[in-house]
């Protein structure tokens, strides 16, 4: 063999054992961090790389089975196997040692609803006591929606929980010490049904800064106490209480989506926009759309807010989306926003049509500022 081939080879081996030294060399701290940001499929191929590496996935904080997971599983003939993404995912859940403190759980539209008692047994392995899950994310893609078993209300290490297509409906009292979220900074409901029994009870949320409800039905029924709340979104959610929901001297940012007209008997509390921002001294951004300030304005909009809201300094920022400045009560609500906005900063205006009688709204305008 030709000496020179020899020495090549030699150095690529020499070369390969080195690389291979410096993977096995790497501080534990740091592989955990390598694994917690590559997808679940290569942190378990990564067993392959050395000895150190070896089953050292098995030791993982995070469970990212989220879209794509489930969509590449689908790809690949789900997994060599019916229902191959059931199978797979309790097989990550039994291998997984230790606490697991972010899981991220969609359920694929191919998935056999009556597989649902599997969500359920992943949901108690994540609310036994040495888990300690602190972010769930779960999200249900199926038809049916998944009703949320009790013991996920026992996942009291909670800081962010984000919520689709499912059913609501936690044990009472939610306030127990063995029940509820003490810590839940940040919630997020989408497509969720609220029972109908949950009558008066008020969920006790103390260290909740972030809401977000969208598309939710029956949200009349969910009441909650956040007195640190700082950040508001309500979208498509036609029952909802905002009074209730505003009820917090913290808020910051706030935005309001009706989407879509309703009948006023479904309107459950109207929301007056001088209350409001009387209610609201640390107000910083608010968006809107047309629909709200329809629903929000009185009989008799004053040109000036009383003193008690013309206190608040603190609004820079004002969104209207999705307005018609055609239409009387939405520009008179506007205007109120607008005038009593001394120090505003920002304003955006999207998505605006004129459809009524342009008389009318350019003597509005007109009165307004005269």
């Amino acid at each position: 063999m030709d000496s020179s081939l020899i020495l090549k080879l030699g150095k690529r081996k020499r070369r390969m054992r080195a690389e291979k030294d410096r993977l096995s060399r790497l501080p534990e701290y740091l592989i955990d961090s390598i694994l917690e940001r590559v997808p679940v499929e290569d942190a378990v191929r990564t067993s392959v790389l050395s000895r150190n590496w070896r089953y050292r996935w098995t030791r993982m904080r995070s469970l990212i089975l989220d879209e794509h997971f489930s969509e590449k599983l689908a790809r690949n003939g789900g997994a060599f196997g019916y229902n191959g993404f059931i199978r797979i995912t309790n097989q990550l859940f039994n291998f997984l040692e230790g606490p697991i403190l972010n899981v991220h759980l969609h359920i694929p539209k191919n998935m056999v609803v009556d597989n649902f008692q599997e969500v359920n047994q992943w949901i108690f392995s994540l609310s036994r006591k040495h888990n300690g899950v602190r972010e769930l994310v779960l999200t249900n893609s199926n038809k049916v929606p998944y009703q949320l078993p009790s013991y996920l209300f026992h996942c009291s290490e909670l800081r962010k929980l984000h919520l689709k297509n499912c059913i609501f409906k936690p044990p009472s009292p939610f306030d127990d010490l063995n029940n509820g979220f003490p810590h839940l900074n940040d919630l997020s409901l989408s497509n969720i049904t609220f029972e109908a029994n949950l009558g008066e009870t008020v969920f006790e949320l103390p260290g909740l800064e972030k809401l977000e409800l969208s598309l939710c039905t029956n949200v009349c029924n969910f009441n909650i106490k956040a007195t640190k709340l700082k950040s508001l979104t309500v979208e498509g959610c036609h029952d909802v209480k905002f009074i209730r929901l505003l009820d917090s001297q913290r808020l910051t940012d706030v935005h309001l989506f009706i989407t879509e007209p309703i009948p006023i008997p479904r309107f459950e509390e109207r929301v007056n926009l001088a209350t409001m921002l009387s209610n609201l001294p640390y107000l910083v951004s608010l968006s809107a759309d047309g629909c709200f300030l329809k629903y929000s304005v009185g009989e008799k909009i004053p040109k000036w807010l009383p003193c008690a809201a013309a206190a608040n300094r603190l609004l820079h920022r004002l969104y209207f989306i999705d307005c018609n400045f055609g239409q009387l009560d939405q520009i008179q609500g506007a205007l109120l926003l607008l005038r009593n906005s001394p120090n505003l900063e920002l304003l955006i205006v999207m998505n605006v049509c004129l459809t009524s009688s342009r008389n009318k709204s350019a003597l509005a305008v007109d009165k307004a500022f005269t």
